[in-house]
């Protein structure tokens, strides 16, 4: 089970790929600021949008962008209505061949007033680490189960996008 949701209940994610310059050379059907960034800089990298298939109220998760070497954005939409987003930026910087720094930041402009609660943002720092660090666990799982011949799942749930949906 997970920090924030039960992996127990999770429903299928459908994925697709926006656009892709590291592979397949694709664009996007419509503006897209990432994109033009990794144009622009001659990078290689690929964003992704998220979709629960069987959800009425919700059915879009959000984006996830990656460009290469070490920049990850995910972009949740919490409330399409109100145009409430989630977003986290991450970059695993390497420093050595065997290690890396790990920096992230999250942006919202949901539930802004909550920031003013005393000891708040040391609990969401308390919080965003432990789950990195079980995310980490969990890949170091998998790598060894890949390691040893079993097959990859190719595929998200819901559950991975966190109890803030």
């Amino acid at each position: 089970e997970g920090t924030l949701a039960k992996r127990t209940d999770a429903q299928l994610m459908t994925m697709k790929t926006v656009w892709n310059t590291a592979t397949a050379r694709m664009e996007p059907s419509e503006p897209d600021k990432h994109f033009d960034w990794v144009e622009a800089t001659e990078t290689k990298g690929f964003r992704v949008e998220a979709f629960r298939p069987n959800s009425k109220t919700k059915p879009y998760a959000g984006s996830f962008t990656f460009v290469a070497p070490c920049l990850t954005v995910l972009d949740i939409t919490i409330n399409a209505k109100k145009n409430t987003k989630l977003i986290q930026v991450n970059w695993s910087v390497p420093v050595t061949p065997t290690k890396m720094r790990f920096i992230y930041w999250f942006f919202r402009n949901a539930v802004v007033s909550i920031n003013r609660i005393p000891g708040f943002n040391r609990a969401f720092r308390w919080s965003s680490d432990k789950i990195i660090d079980q995310d980490v666990a969990m890949l170091g799982g998998q790598q060894v189960r890949l390691d040893q011949g079993a097959r990859p799942w190719n595929s998200a749930v819901s559950a991975d996008t966190g109890g803030v949906l």
